[in-house]
C-alpha cells in the first residue's frame, strides 16, 4: 500500500523531469513503441487530453540564485511556482477536478 501511495505521488514529479529532458523523452517513447497496443493507447489519450489553455503567463524556470546564500525561503518559492505549472499530468489532474466539482456540486 505504502508502495502505491509512492508510486502515485512520485508520478507528476517523474514526469516533469522526463518533459524538461526531450532526448530521453525520445528514447523512452522508442522503447515503449516496441509493446503491443502502446502507440494505439497513446493516440487515443492525445485526443481525450488535450491541454489546459492557461489565460495566464506560466512561472519560468530559475536559472540563478537571488539575494544572500540563506535566502531560501524566496529561491524554494519561485522554484515551486515553476514546479507547480510545469508538473507532469497537470491537464489531466485540472480537468478531473473540474469533474468532480461539476458532478458534485453541478
Amino acid at each position: 500500500m505504502l508502495a502505491a501511495i509512492f508510486t502515485l505521488s512520485a508520478a507528476p514529479a517523474a514526469m516533469t523531469w522526463l518533459n524538461a529532458n526531450p532526448e530521453l523523452q525520445t528514447k523512452l517513447q522508442q522503447q515503449l513503441s516496441a509493446i503491443p497496443g502502446y502507440d494505439e493507447a497513446a493516440e487515443a489519450y492525445k485526443h481525450a487530453n488535450t491541454p489546459v489553455e492557461e489565460l495566464r503567463k506560466m512561472a519560468e524556470l530559475p536559472t540563478a540564485w537571488e539575494g544572500k546564500w540563506h535566502a531560501v525561503d524566496k529561491n524554494y518559492a519561485r522554484f515551486e511556482h515553476w514546479f507547480a505549472d510545469n508538473l507532469g499530468m497537470r491537464s489531466l489532474m485540472i480537468r478531473t477536478k473540474n469533474e468532480l466539482d461539476y458532478q458534485l456540486f453541478g
